[in-house]
């Protein structure tokens, strides 16, 4: 049993004495090797948080800048947004241009971008940013209508808040309290407004009589004419267009 025991022993040391020697110098050529390849690593981590950096700071800066600019309130790849000023509180931000709804950003309002196109009597108020066409058989009456753009065709008894263009192609009066950024007045169209206007702009080719307070240029063309009391920033009347009343510039 004895001897058994000492085999099994000196087996051992010859086993341990084949084993290979690692020398100092192999270690510390393992460990460089190893270091360098984990500063190549950060290295390259490093490089890559930078160019992320780098990107969103673009980015931002282009936001910015764009915002600055009044055009858009995020980058869309050149793709314009749909401006949209809320009824509640006049914030203007900015949409997608397909978008059917908004939120105001200031005050949390909920804003329908939806358009109406009238055909028959409409009594109910309309609150959206979208469009409205009243046609030729369309008649409103004794509502609120906040919208985007108003094109006038047919029956109009309200009063309007629009955020853009106002356009009047038939004649008769118009009873309610009109506003905008632009007021159009069609050729041929002979309009009374019972309530004063107010727009940025007004372009009138037809007949107008009504007190208007214009805050940017006020333009008559050489067959239209304005019976009224008027204020505006800028007049242009051509020849042969026609301004009655009372003139305040400025």
């Amino acid at each position: 049993m004895q001897e058994l025991v000492a085999k099994n022993v000196a087996a051992k040391k010859e086993r341990l004495n084949e084993a290979p020697v690692i020398e100092e110098e192999d270690t510390k050529e393992v460990n460089e090797s190893e270091e360098a390849v984990a500063s190549d690593y950060k290295h390259l981590d490093l490089k890559e948080r930078e160019t992320d950096r780098d990107f969103r700071d673009e980015e931002s800066t282009r936001y910015i800048a764009d915002k600055d600019a009044n055009k858009y309130s995020k980058y869309t790849g050149g793709e314009k947004d749909r401006e949209v000023v809320c009824y509640e509180c006049d914030n203007v931000h900015y949409t997608l241009s397909g978008a059917t709804s908004s939120q105001c950003p200031s005050c949390g309002a909920y804003i329908s971008l939806k358009d109406y196109d009238i055909v028959g009597l409409w009594n109910s108020s309309i609150r959206t940013r979208g469009d409205v066409l009243v046609q030729k058989k369309g008649s409103v009456r004794n509502i609120s209508v906040f919208c985007n753009d108003l094109t006038i065709e047919g029956d109009f008894q309200a009063s309007a808040d629009c955020s853009n263009v106002v356009t009047v192609r038939v004649s008769g009066k118009l009873p309610g309290q009109i506003k905008c950024k632009r007021l159009v007045i069609e050729k041929k169209v002979e309009v009374e407004f019972e309530r004063p206007v107010s727009a940025e702009f007004v372009q009138i080719d037809g007949v107008v009589k009504g007190d208007l307070t214009c805050s940017g240029q006020l333009s008559v063309s050489s067959k239209g004419a304005l019976i009224g009391d008027i204020k505006a920033k800028f007049v242009n009347i051509q020849p042969g267009g026609d301004l009655t009343g009372s003139l305040e510039i400025g």
